[in-house]
């Protein structure tokens, strides 16, 4: 529930304060997301496609890609967690959808990637690793059910829609 934006909320005419403490963490999920959909941007067959082929392409590999960019992250700095650059934590240990989120870390910390290149064992290695886009798939499909049946609910009472984030998230 950390990226509902901290804003006061009007029920029933009374104004209230929301239950989320205001604080100046950053969405990271957002950001990497975005990032996510700018570095799909860079490719150049990305650009040959019909706008609706690129909505759909954006819609299908975000969560797959920031996911894995993610559990990247946090295997490269040798931790066990869903870790983000500035160090927070998120999702923390206790929340709900932790184990949604960090379910791709440990197929990457038994794969033990390393940044050796030319390696002995470079076919099964490979296989390995494709082995892994089903734990991504499976986890982008338990987080959009997250989205649609907990977080829309909550963020359908608010005035304005994150159009991309919709997008994403019923692609």
């Amino acid at each position: 529930m950390r990226d509902v934006p901290d804003r006061k909320v009007m029920l029933s005419g009374f104004e209230t304060v929301p239950a989320i403490p205001v604080t100046n963490e950053k969405m990271w999920m957002f950001f990497n997301m975005t990032t996510t959909i700018e570095y799909v941007k860079t490719f150049t067959f990305f650009h040959k496609l019909d706008l609706k082929d690129q909505i759909v392409l954006i819609g299908h590999v975000t969560l797959i890609c920031m996911n894995l960019h993610n559990s990247y992250f946090a295997v490269s700095q040798k931790i066990q967690k869903c870790m983000q650059p500035d160090g927070t934590e998120q999702p923390q240990n206790d929340e709900y959808h932790f184990p949604v989120v960090s379910m791709s870390l440990a197929p990457l910390i038994r794969c033990n990637i390393q940044q050796t290149e030319n390696r002995r064992d470079g076919p099964s290695r490979f296989a390995e690793l494709i082995g892994i886009i089903p734990v991504l798939v499976q986890q982008q499909r338990l987080q959009k059910d997250i989205h649609i049946y907990h977080i829309a609910p909550i963020i359908s009472k608010f005035p304005y829609v994150v159009q991309f984030l919709e997008d994403i998230m019923y692609a």
